[in-house]
């Protein structure tokens, strides 16, 4: 993990980018925002309706190879007229304010909600990671599921697979996430960890030390492998067209599991 000093060099450097700027650069992350859309999967159309053979309960289920279409989650101001909040009567209750709280969302335990970072982050040279700030933790918020990576050389929103634990009221710009990074080591450094295992030479290009050399001395005078110690090229070349995760602007849906 590289600390905040390094990431502001590759800040500088363009390296990694954050758009709009940061809000706050930690000791070794950057903080990251909700954005402004919050969707779930539709709760009847597309799904399958299955019974359980275990314990006979029907669900409706979803299936992997043909999701439901995602819907956007209203804001609670939004169903106010269908659905009025009831005044707390339990002690230390706080009683509902419109206006104070208009622009939330609430989470709903056992809902799953798919949303998207306000910032759009860029990186070279570094792997992205994505994981809940300890404050979300602490609310019970889960800030993904499994897609906690990015690659080196995403450029894009981040799309974030949330569940609570208990009922939590959440907005747009939230300082919820945090992005750290680890270095993209390259084939160099696979190269030196293979002369450990097993022998094979391996040694710093005395020309260029950031490329390593391995192998046996081929009749040219050059070594059999040769790569370098960290990786720069990213993942989907110059412009990365055609790639599912390239140049990602809000929430993605799955693709049908292949």
């Amino acid at each position: 993990m590289i600390t905040r000093q390094a990431i502001m060099v590759l800040m500088e450097a363009g390296l990694i980018q954050v758009t709009p700027d940061p809000v706050k650069i930690g000791p070794n992350s950057i903080d990251l925002r909700l954005g402004d859309t919050l969707k779930t999967y539709h709760p009847t159309e597309g799904r399958v309706t299955v019974r359980d053979p275990v314990g006979g309960a029907e669900y409706a289920t979803i299936d992997p190879k043909n999701p439901p279409p995602l819907i956007d989650v209203p804001k609670v101001n939004e169903t106010f007229g269908t659905y009025p909040p009831r005044a707390g009567t339990m002690m230390g209750m706080v009683p509902w304010d419109e206006d104070k709280y208009k622009d939330c969302w609430l989470l709903v335990p056992g809902q799953f909600y798919l949303a998207s970072t306000m910032e759009e982050t860029f990186c070279k040279g570094v792997v992205p990671h994505l994981d809940g700030r300890s404050t979300c933790g602490r609310l019970s918020i889960s800030a993904h599921k499994t897609a906690g990576v990015g690659d080196n050389g995403f450029r894009g929103k981040w799309t974030l697979e949330i569940e609570a634990t208990k009922p939590v009221l959440v907005r747009p710009g939230d300082r919820l996430f945090q992005m750290y990074f680890t270095p993209a080591w390259g084939s160099g450094l696979a190269y030196f960890i293979r002369a450990l295992h097993n022998g094979t030479p391996a040694w710093l290009n005395r020309d260029d030390p950031m490329w390593v050399d391995a192998g046996e001395i081929l009749p040219d005078g050059g070594p059999r492998d040769f790569g370098p110690l960290f990786e720069l090229s990213d993942l989907y070349g110059e412009k990365g067209e055609g790639h599912h995760y390239f140049g990602s602007g809000g929430v993605r849906g799955p693709e049908p599991l292949d």
